[in-house]
């Protein structure tokens, strides 16, 4: 027998980096899209945070908006 809880959660995640312009709204989540084009992988980052943020979300049947930002 096995118990299951029904639990919501609230998950903040913080953008450190550029301003993303509007048109980004929709690529932002993707892997390797980056707001400001002059960063490389030598100067940080790999542009993959906010997508695997978006993928563990949705394996946990989560969604959402961050700020103005569908996930």
């Amino acid at each position: 027998m096995s118990l299951r809880l029904k639990v919501k959660v609230m998950l903040i995640i913080e953008y450190s980096g550029t301003d993303i312009p509007n048109k980004l709204a929709e690529s932002i989540f993707e892997p390797f899209v980056r707001a400001d084009n002059s960063r490389n992988s030598k100067t940080g980052g790999t542009s993959l945070g906010l997508a695997i943020s978006k993928g563990i979300i949705k394996i946990h049947g989560g969604g959402g908006y961050q700020n103005r930002y569908l996930l």
